[in-house]
């Protein structure tokens, strides 16, 4: 069919912010439609090989854009999705790479910044007061970032959260 204007605009707005093609395809593999279209020929619109590789895109699309706070580049983006997918690496490895890069270093983000990011990429949620005031107090006595990030790597939140995604935590 031809496209509806407002799903047309919603797309090109995502492609021109910068959002990879792939994800996009991933979009419009995933959808109910496409599922629809798919069962009426009887194929298999979306398999379970095809949600595994999308969950791990969007794993690694995820520490793009809550890390580093942009869009994916496509050599980068790819690099990630074949070192979670040849089981190189783990999502810990990918997460202390993306923190500890020059890039997010020179977002000079000051600690309670950097807290608020670590929640939302570890743990998908924001910070609770209690845990927060914890890690901040640690920053503040010393304890480094890359500890910081290897304690909500070891956290069973990033191990659900991985679990989520189908891959590795450690």
């Amino acid at each position: 069919r031809q496209a509806d204007i407002g799903g047309f605009n919603n797309w090109m707005d995502r492609l021109n912010s910068g959002e990879l093609r792939s994800m996009v395809i991933y979009g419009f593999l995933r959808s109910q439609e496409f599922k629809n279209l798919s069962d009426r020929f009887g194929v298999t619109a979306f398999s379970a090989e095809d949600n595994a590789l999308y969950q791990v895109a969007a794993f690694v699309k995820r520490f793009y854009t809550l890390v580093l706070g942009r869009q994916p580049d496509s050599s980068g983006f790819e690099h990630w999705n074949s070192k979670l997918n040849g089981g190189s690496k783990a999502g810990g490895d990918i997460a202390v790479s993306f923190f500890m890069s020059a890039e997010f270093y020179n977002r000079q983000t000051n600690n309670s910044q950097f807290l608020d990011i670590c929640y939302q990429a570890f743990f998908d949620r924001p910070a609770d007061a209690g845990g927060k005031t914890s890690w901040q107090n640690k920053l503040n006595s010393g304890t480094s970032r890359l500890d910081v990030v290897k304690g909500f790597i070891r956290s069973q939140e990033f191990v659900n959260l991985a679990n989520q995604y189908g891959i590795r935590p450690q």
